[in-house]
């Protein structure tokens, strides 16, 4: 007996774990949330050792001392403990410059995935740490614009250092090239670079210009997955640009608040003319004048399968109907939207339009558009709303017409409608609440599978209101289709259409295709 015991002792004092293989314990871990990782990295080295690789993952700091963290004991951490934990460095705005020095000096080798900051970042202190993190993937670190050195760090730094590098942000400072020309000298070394985003720095009343684009002679043309630049001025003459990529794996292209973007846009259609096919499925473009709406026509026309297209201008008209009805069965997912006045009749189509649209793109999902801008004030207070041809005849055909896309899912309507003096949260959101449920109605006796509907003005408030008892603040409205039981007629229930109000972040979690929110790559690649 006494052996029995002794044995069952020795083994209640044993780790029932000990024999689980490190990868199943990195599955567990993986599962727990922050509290329990901590938990668990007092077991014994073993589980301290996987928990804190999950714990520390991401690290986000800006080296502020605090009465619970010391920058110093941070820093000087026993080896393989936490500093061998990071994988994703991210650094937070006003950080201090010495304590990032510092700290590159002692990580590992080869530890870092994603490095990431809001504050420039001194060339020769980004170089060292490029030399000693040949494993990073994703690297978005604004160089210094006044600072001397100015610009990222030489191709010598990188030449040997970056090989698995897929996504980089680069940032463009003023009129001269040399805030972004050393990035070109990188690009020989970038093999595995998928994902470019350019970048104008955030000087107040100061231009971008992405004024040249040299690359060193011989470098292969860049096999980019998803291009996306914002807040330059681009060049008048392109063609060193375009030439540098290869269209023929392109998928997603975003151009955002681009001076002159014209001859970029026709300079890309004519490529993609000249291939003969393309691989662009996303399209996304904000364009400041009518001249650039005339370029996304042109790469609209020039290119089939699109999948997303997203257009935005703020003045001249919208693009074309007929641009956006020859993506036909692939188009999925479409936002066409005006920030101009009220007034401009040039910036809503008509019922016609979007008649043709549901006959030509019966696979759209997503819609983001403006139908014409409506005023409650056409109504009296206890007067009920309702939208019918007598009173709101272009809405009400333009609404039919879209009860005709058979895959509809959510609808985002994105033209003003005006409360004038009515300020009360409680009155807005009975007010809007009539307005859905009308609109709901009408799309849904149409024979449309909607599920959710949003309103959001293309052209927001500098102020929004004050929030109602629904969570929603004027102007921005969710909701989602419903159904209540109403008596009907020999004592027989009948179903009525309802809106059910909801949180922005349910819209998401409603439709699974809201994804690409997050990753525009990974979209792509899902839609595929």
């Amino acid at each position: 007996m006494c052996a029995v015991s002794m044995a069952l002792n020795t083994a209640a004092r044993q780790d029932s774990t000990a024999r689980l293989p490190p990868e199943l314990k990195l599955m567990i871990c993986t599962l727990l949330p922050n509290k329990s990782l901590k938990d668990a990295c007092f077991i014994n080295k073993s589980w301290g050792f996987i928990a804190a690789s999950m714990l520390w993952r991401t690290f986000v700091t800006d080296f502020a001392e605090t009465e619970t963290r010391n920058t110093e004991a941070l820093l000087l951490f026993r080896p393989g403990g936490f500093l061998d934990s990071i994988r994703n460095l991210r650094l937070s705005p006003t950080y201090d410059h010495n304590a990032l020095s510092r700290l590159f000096s002692v990580l590992p080798r080869a530890c870092l995935i994603e490095l990431s900051a809001h504050d420039w970042v001194e060339k020769n202190t980004l170089g060292a740490c490029l030399r000693t993190q040949p494993k990073l993937k994703k690297l978005y670190v604004p160089t210094s614009h006044q600072n001397s050195p100015c610009g990222p760090p030489d191709a010598a730094y990188t030449a040997h250092s970056l090989k698995e590098l897929q996504e980089l942000t680069m940032t463009v400072h003023g009129h001269s090239p040399n805030s972004y020309e050393g990035y070109l000298a990188w690009f020989p070394h970038l093999s595995e670079l998928r994902n470019l985003k350019i970048q104008g720095g955030f000087r107040p009343n100061t231009r971008n210009h992405l004024s040249s684009w040299d690359m060193p002679v011989g470098t292969q043309p860049l096999k980019l997955y998803r291009l996306s630049i914002s807040g330059v001025v681009l060049p008048e003459t392109p063609a060193t640009f375009i030439d540098s990529l290869q269209l023929d794996l392109l998928t997603v292209l975003q151009v955002w608040s681009c001076c002159n973007p014209g001859p970029l846009m026709r300079g890309l259609s004519q490529k993609f003319i000249e291939l003969g096919h393309s691989s662009l499925k996303a399209l996304d473009h904000f364009s400041e004048r009518q001249a650039g709406n005339r370029g996304t026509e042109e790469l609209l026309d020039s290119v089939d399968g699109l999948k997303r297209v997203y257009v935005t201008t703020r003045q001249g008209p919208l693009v074309a109907m007929s641009c956006l009805t020859r993506q036909g069965l692939s188009l999925r997912l479409l936002k066409v939207s005006a920030t101009g006045g009220p007034s401009n009749t040039s910036q809503s189509y008509s019922s016609l339009d979007f008649e043709s649209l549901a006959a030509s793109c019966p696979n759209i999902e997503l819609l983001s558009i403006g139908l014409v801008s409506l005023d409650l004030r056409r109504w009296t207070s206890f007067e009920p709303l309702s939208i019918t041809p007598a009173t709101n005849g272009q809405l009400f055909r333009s609404l039919e017409a879209l009860a005709r896309l058979p895959k509809l899912h959510t609808l985002r309507l994105t033209h003003k409608v005006f409360c004038g003096e009515i300020t009360d949260p409680g009155f807005r959101r009975m007010r809007y609440e009539q307005l859905v449920n009308s609109i709901l109605r009408i799309l849904v006796d149409g024979g449309s599978p909607i599920q959710v509907l949003v309103i959001i003005p293309a052209t927001q408030p500098a102020v929004l209101g004050t929030r109602d008892t629904n969570g929603h603040c004027w102007p921005r409205y969710y909701y989602r289709k419903g159904m209540i039981m109403l008596p009907g007629e020999e004592r027989q229930p009948a179903a009525r259409v309802i809106a059910v109000p909801i949180s922005s972040e349910d819209t998401r979690d409603l439709d699974p295709r809201m994804k690409w929110k997050k990753d525009d790559l990974a979209w792509a690649k899902w839609w595929g």
